[in-house]
């Protein structure tokens, strides 16, 4: 028989199933139901010990059925031989005592401190801890079992060693040599094995890993799905995942979603809900996120960074980059934007939305090279068509600090203003009418497309110059002014002719014709003669007239001889331009304002009358200028 040794700082019960062999005078506790036994030395069946009592030295008297007692001094035990027919019981000696370290206290239960050697317990036997355990049979062997409850009455003992049931972590919790109790480590299924142990943080349970242990390497293919919540504390450990792709129409690490997210909100337009985030902490000294791009050496060129997304919403406005800065305080020099290329800025907006031009090229024949041009599908650009030239906005700073612009677009073309792209065929001569405004990148000119009437509002302090459509001129409103005035201006077709010895007759000052004396308003008519050639010997009576022919509303005038003032008269009113005998002498000029109904051209007749000695030589310069 072997002996089985327990260190238990609790009620000790000692148990024995009903068919196992027993010593006759022992005393053995029935594991069914807690209670004492006694073995008579006979073999018969052994008397159940209902009530007990104590005392020093061997009971004396009678005894009723069941009584037990037991001698203090000595440790024996009594029971009573009770005879039902008589009514009368005597006490009988049990051959035995109690195991070492056990005591009775009296009526009820016996108590056991230090190492209690169980006579009775064999290999085949069971031990109960607490006050029963319901799911050890009385027939239960090769086992223990504990009723769950709470530490009271355990303290983590230097030199001790226990293990109890927990009520609240509903396993066992054991203190090694004082230390403070801890879960038992348990399987929640039995293990496959192979494989390496990962604990669930809760309890002491623990679960077989996916892979097998590897000195902690588990090969990221062999991930599973996230059961809960989790953060990883690295410290100052980094990591760095490399790949070697081979394969088109992949990413080394995707983001994705199993279904399109839910819940998510907006403030001021930012997204409250996110795929992928990047947190510092406060005062740290590491960029949230840095793109670095190897060398580009082979044949393809990608982008370091690309950002792709569909609108397909007419009713949602899209936000394709957003950068919100809380600027709470920060320098002078703060940039939203900051592009660079040999870390010199090129291109950038600082906090209040200014934006910077840095690309700045030397002025030569050619234009700097640019990457955009037309096709490039920008709605607003600086455009030349003409021969495929790109054009480039340059901006110079000069010694003294001063600033220009250039824009350098090539060649003989025009650089335009406007809200629709100029078509193909335009060139250095003709304007496409795509264009609103252009100026010449050749010399000073400027083309623009006219407006009805310029309806135009202005405000206080400012003025407009408009090409106005109705009138055919410029116009313009000064100050602030709703009212517009047509800029004075000589019309084409002005007259200039020398080296005259005759008459000129019907020619054309100002035709009908679109840009010129076209539309109905007045006209002012200015014109002057001079003398040339050899004077005349007898300048008289040698003259020159000056006859205009028009249509006003009342019908042609032709011919009509205008006067003007001759330097022989120059006070005076004259029908014609006198010769005279010096060419310094022989000038006239003279001013006639008219309406005309823009129908039928202004035209000029002069009358030739020769000097009585000489041939009398004139010029004549004249001008038409439409005054409203």
């Amino acid at each position: 028989m072997r002996r089985l040794l327990f260190a238990v700082p609790l009620l000790l019960f000692l148990a024995l199933p009903a068919s196992a062999q027993r010593a006759p005078g022992k005393v053995e506790q029935q594991v069914s139901d807690g209670s004492w036994h006694a073995v008579h030395t006979d073999g018969s069946a052994d008397t159940l010990i209902s009530t007990s009592s104590i005392g020093t030295g061997a009971p004396t008297g009678g005894c009723g059925q069941a009584k037990q007692y037991v001698d203090t001094s000595s440790g024996i035990f009594y029971v009573c031989n009770f005879n039902p027919t008589t009514q009368i019981g005597t006490w009988a000696l049990i051959t035995g005592s109690l195991p070492t370290g056990c005591t009775s206290p009296g009526a009820g239960a016996i108590t056991c401190t230090g190492t209690v050697v169980a006579n009775a317990l064999t290999a085949t036997t069971s031990l109960i801890l607490g006050s029963g355990v319901s799911g050890v049979g009385p027939t239960a062997t090769n086992g223990y079992g504990c009723t769950e409850a709470t530490s009271a009455g355990f303290t983590p003992t230097v030199g001790q060693l226990y293990k109890r049931c927990d009520l609240t972590l509903k396993t066992f919790v054991s203190s090694l040599d004082g230390v403070a109790e801890i879960p038992d480590p348990m399987f929640d299924a039995v293990p496959v094995g192979g494989k390496c142990v990962q604990s669930l943080g809760v309890a002491g349970h623990m679960v077989e890993a996916a892979a097998a242990c590897g000195g902690g390497a588990v090969a990221l293919s062999a991930l599973t799905a996230a059961g809960g919540s989790n953060t990883i504390a690295n410290g100052n450990n980094p990591q760095t995942w490399n790949w070697a792709q081979t394969t088109d129409s992949q990413d080394g690490m995707a983001f994705g979603e199993t279904s399109a997210a839910t819940g998510g909100t907006f403030t001021n337009n930012l997204a409250n809900q996110a795929l992928v985030s990047a947190t510092t902490a406060a005062a740290s000294t590491e960029t949230p996120l840095e793109v670095v791009q190897g060398s580009l050496t082979g044949t393809t060129g990608p982008p370091a960074m690309q950002v792709e997304t569909t609108w397909n919403n007419a009713s949602l406005a899209g936000e394709g980059i957003i950068e919100n800065v809380t600027n709470t305080a920060s320098a002078a020099a703060s940039y939203l934007l900051d592009l660079r290329v040999g870390n010199a800025s090129l291109f950038g907006v600082d906090a209040t939305g200014m934006v910077g031009f840095y690309g700045n090229a030397a002025i030569t024949s050619a234009p700097p090279s640019s990457g955009f041009g037309i096709a490039s599908g920008w709605r607003y650009t600086l455009g030349n068509n003409n021969g495929g030239t790109k054009t480039t906005a340059v901006a110079y700073e000069t010694n003294n600090g001063q600033e220009y612009h250039a824009i350098n677009i090539g060649g003989g073309s025009w650089f335009t203003v406007s809200n629709a792209l100029p078509s193909a065929s335009y060139n250095a001569d003709s304007l496409n009418l795509n264009s609103k405004l252009a100026l010449s990148n050749q010399v000073f000119a400027i083309m623009g497309l006219q407006h009805a009437n310029c309806g135009f509002t202005t405000m206080t302090n400012q003025s407009l110059v408009c090409a106005n459509s109705t009138l055919g001129e410029i116009n313009a409103a000064t100050n602030g002014s709703a009212s517009l005035g047509m800029l004075v201006r000589a019309q084409p077709g002005a007259i200039h002719v020398t080296a005259q010895t005759a008459t000129k007759t019907i020619y054309t000052l100002c035709a009908a014709a679109a840009g010129a004396c076209n539309k109905a308003g007045q006209y002012r008519i200015t014109w002057y003669f001079n003398q040339g050639g050899t004077a005349c010997g007898t300048p008289t009576p040698g003259q020159v007239t000056f006859e205009m022919s028009w249509t006003d509303n009342a019908g042609a005038h032709s011919a009509v001889v205008l006067p003007m003032n001759d330097d022989s008269s120059i006070a005076v009113f004259t029908n014609a331009f006198k010769f005279a005998a010096s060419n310094t002498t022989g000038f006239a000029s003279g001013e006639f304002n008219l309406w005309s109904t823009g129908a039928q051209p202004i035209q000029v007749t002069n009358t030739y009358t020769a000097c009585g000695v000489g041939t009398g030589t004139w010029e004549l310069t004249a001008t038409a200028e439409r005054v409203q």
